[in-house]
Formats: C-alpha cells, structure tokens, sequence
C-alpha cells in the first residue's frame, strides 16, 4: 500500500469477516483479504473478553475515512495513541481529538469502545482503553509501510537510493511488530504488500515478496484466493508476483495443493507461470514437493510451452530423481506437431545436462542418431559434455567412446 503523491491515504482494510467480499482492491484482493479474515476469525474461536474485532460497519467506515480524508488519518491515530498511556489525563486528551477527528469526518469515531470507556465496570472501562490503545498502535505501524514525505522528494540517485534502505529496514520492523500483534494486524500487513507489489520496482518486489514469505504461512490463503480467481485483464503481474511468494512455500500442504490446481487449470500462461515460480523458487533445492507438481506437467500438458518450463524447472531444481521422467518423455513424446515436438525437445536434452546422469547419456545418443534439428543436435551435444566433460561432433564417435571399457 503506497502513499500517495499528494499525503492521502489509499483504502485499508483491518479483520474482514468470512464471506465478506472486500473492495479493498479491484477483484482480485476481494477474496484474498476474505479469506485470510475468515482463518483468522476461525482461529480466534473460544477467546473470552472482549475482542479487538473490527465490525464489518467499522470497516467501511475505516476506509471511508482514510479515502475521504486521508491527510487527517494520522490525527485519528495519534488520538488512539493516547489511550496507551496510564495516565487519564492522557484518555481525556485523546477523547477531545476523537472529538475533533468526528467533526473532521463529519461522522461518529469508535462510538461503541468510547461508550466502554465509561462503564460502570473497572474491567470494561480497563478493556476498552486497551482495545483504543492497541488499534492506535496498529494503525500506526500500518503507516510505517507508506514512503515517509522525505522519501517521496529524493531527487538524486544517492538520496533514493538511501530512501529505498531506509524503507527495507522499517518494513522489517514494522513486520515483525504487525506480526506480534496477532491476525488481524498480520492480515493488513499482508494486505498492504500485496498491493505495493505491481507497482514497485523489481528489486523492491524481491524485497517485498521476502516479506511476505516471512509472514509464514498465514499468508497462503491470501495467494490462493488470488490465484484461484480466473485472469482478468491487468491482472497478471500481481498473479506473477504471487505465484512467486506461493512457491515458496512449496513443501506445505495448502500450498501445494493451490499449486497443483494452477498447474491443471484451463489457462495456459498460468499453468507456465506455476513451472517458472517453482524454478525460481526451488533451484538447485532438490525439493520433493517441485517435482511430484512439474512431472505432470511435463508428460500431460497440452501446451509444448508449458511442457518446456517444467523441464526447465526440473532441470535447474537439479533433482537426480527427475531423470526418469525426462528420459521418458524424451523417447515417448506424445505432441503431433513437428514443431512442437522439436522444441520440447530442446529443452529436456538441456534439462538432463543439467542434471548430469550418466543414463541419459545413451538416449542422448539415440537423440544424434534420429534427429536432424541443428538447435536440437546442438543442445544434445552440450547436454553430452555436461555429463561427459567429453565432446565429440557425431553419434558415431559418441559410439565409439561410449564402447570403450569403463565409460558406460
């Protein structure tokens, strides 16, 4: 969630109940923010007292405030704030800036937890003041993410590039914190780096999707919900940049199982992206879980280009027991189309001298004796070298070597 040029704020949203279809960002947010809001929700069953739970009414009113009058948010969090000190001097200085934020929104500010405050009940008074204090504290951390005013005017390549240092450390920080404060905070914080994604720039993205992945695995759902909606138009970076964070977290159960849905959905492009995420996530991991999605993909996909990123993948994860399924292939390839068939080629020669075992060196072979694609042969022979550390230029003179004691 970035700040705008201008000091506004953009929508936020914080708790959203299960079912509810936020609109925090264009359709594609919708769910994930829902779902990630209804594991949180499940998970705080049974808890007693009462909760910082924002109502689906405080929500949109949250969201109006910020889109209505951005510049005067952080008057309201400061107000908050106040609440977290244990003097009531401080309470009554916080009550007369809610006070003033109402009339700046022209609305009512947390009616019900002000009402609370002055219950006839010590506990009730007690919890109220620390549900203030606690949203203060989150809100204040959530616009810790947007750029500070100093960094938005860098104007040199030395300043930015300060700026930009200064941001990575603060959102570190302001991760760990949001975390530390339960689900509904680690919801906005995933929330807000899911939106700063499409716009920043590639190393940001790296830097961002590390965040991310740090929030653990309370952030797969959110991916999931994302990705399990069909493509739209405009939709494909953040798809990209979550398919990425996703991959990450290959290994886990949920995760996998998204993946393996996105690697047999009707859209193409997407079923690529699941191979290309795994490979950039996973090599040279030797990962089991990469594999038992990619193999699939490989012998049954109808797309020769989809067919190709999992070999890519498989041959770059570098896992040995990915050979069989190569070589498979490579002897039993089941695309009609010439063309295809060739290109697919190419990248499972390349992918087994990736992997450099010595059993594929006789089906790479057989590959010079039958095939007569310059691209192809020329990739069998580099495939062969990498295995070998041998090269020689025709099928025949690979026979011979191949036919000397103590080179099978």
């Amino acid at each position: 969630m970035m700040h705008d040029t201008d000091g506004r704020y953009p929508e936020m949203s914080v708790g959203v109940r299960p079912g509810r279809a936020s609109r925090l960002l264009p359709a594609l947010l919708a769910s994930a923010a829902a779902a990630l809001a209804g594991c949180a929700a499940s998970s705080d069953r049974g808890r007693e007292g009462i909760r910082n739970e924002l109502s689906d009414a405080e929500v949109e009113r949250v969201r109006s405030w910020s889109d209505m009058a951005g510049r005067h948010f952080p008057t309201y969090v400061e107000a908050l704030q106040k609440f977290g000190s244990r003097s009531p001097a401080d309470w009554d200085e916080g009550e007369r800036i809610l006070q003033l934020v109402e009339r700046l929104f022209d609305r009512p500010v947390e009616p019900m937890l002000r009402k609370a405050l002055h219950d006839e009940s010590p506990q009730v008074r007690e919890a109220a003041r620390k549900a203030l204090a606690r949203r203060g504290e989150l809100y204040r951390l959530w616009m810790e993410l947007h750029p500070k005013p100093e960094e938005l005017e860098a104007r040199t390549d030395e300043a930015r590039t300060a700026a930009r240092s200064a941001r990575y450390v603060r959102w570190i920080k302001t991760r760990e914190s949001m975390i530390a404060l339960g689900d509904d905070a680690a919801a906005l914080l995933i929330d807000s780096f899911l939106q700063m994604l499409p716009r920043a720039t590639p190393d940001e993205q790296m830097i961002i999707r590390d965040e991310l992945k740090a929030c653990g695995p309370r952030v797969i759902p959110v991916l999931a919900a994302i990705l399990d909606l069909l493509p739209r138009e405009g939709s494909m970076p953040l798809r990209i940049q979550c398919m990425l964070v996703l991959a990450g977290f290959a290994d886990l159960p949920d995760a996998e199982a998204t993946l393996r849905r996105c690697s047999k959905g009707n859209d193409a492009p997407t079923r690529k992206m699941v191979a290309e995420a795994l490979r950039a996530a996973h090599g040279q991991r030797k990962s089991g879980a990469p594999r038992a999605i990619l193999e699939p993909m490989l012998r049954e996909d109808p797309a020769w280009e989809v067919r190709a990123a999992a070999a890519q993948a498989l041959g770059e994860i570098g896992n040995p027991d990915a050979v069989p399924a190569l070589l498979d292939v490579l002897g039993h390839c089941t695309l009609t189309a010439p063309e295809d068939r060739t290109s697919l080629l190419k990248f499972i020669v390349g992918a087994l001298g990736l992997l450099r075992s010595r059993t594929a060196v006789e089906p790479l072979i057989r590959v010079l004796e039958t095939e007569m694609n310059p691209d192809l042969r020329r990739n069998t022979l580099k495939a062969l070298n990498r295995i070998t550390g041998q090269f020689f230029a025709s099928a025949a003179e690979w026979r011979d070597w191949v036919g000397r004691p103590g080179n099978r």
